[in-house]
């Protein structure tokens, strides 16, 4: 499933999933598979940049609009850019449909919310990509100048 606004996603990324989707196949408790790139604290600081936490072993903790996590005390610099991109298989995306929204998905309009919140896993690998969304005017002129369309 490629988002909409993320019409540049390379064959590389989408290859990239497509294998940790089959990597992660068997494992019922993940129920999504996506990817992130490293972003500057710049873009950090975009609303429309959604931004992922992970845990050691590459899952999901949270994603967010905001700048997550917040360098409170100390200098940060290492965020991660959610793309718009999720493999599934036939029985986790019919799991996932049949799904109610959460609480947390409709504040945030972010549907992979919905995921945690029922308690299931969002696989996540780290990729090189030049690709970037487009949510708002500003990124549709980037794109026009980008790919010179």
């Amino acid at each position: 499933n490629v988002q909409g606004d993320e019409p540049f996603i390379e064959t590389e990324v989408i290859e990239a999933i497509f294998k940790l989707t089959q990597a992660n196949k068997n494992n019922p408790n993940i129920i999504m598979n996506s990817c992130y790139k490293s972003i500057s604290n710049p873009e950090a600081d975009d609303p429309n940049i959604v931004k992922v936490v992970t845990d050691k072993k590459g899952m999901a903790l949270y994603f967010s609009r905001a700048k997550v996590p917040y360098p409170r005390d100390h200098h940060f610099d290492s965020y991660k850019g959610h793309l718009g991109i999720y493999g599934f298989t036939m029985k986790s995306l019919e799991s996932f449909c049949a799904s109610t929204p959460a609480p947390l998905e409709e504040i945030e309009k972010l549907e992979q919310l919905r995921a945690l919140y029922h308690g299931y896993k969002i696989a996540m690998i780290e990729v090189k990509t030049e690709s970037f969304g487009i949510d708002t005017p500003e990124d549709l002129k980037k794109a026009i100048k980008h790919h010179r369309l």
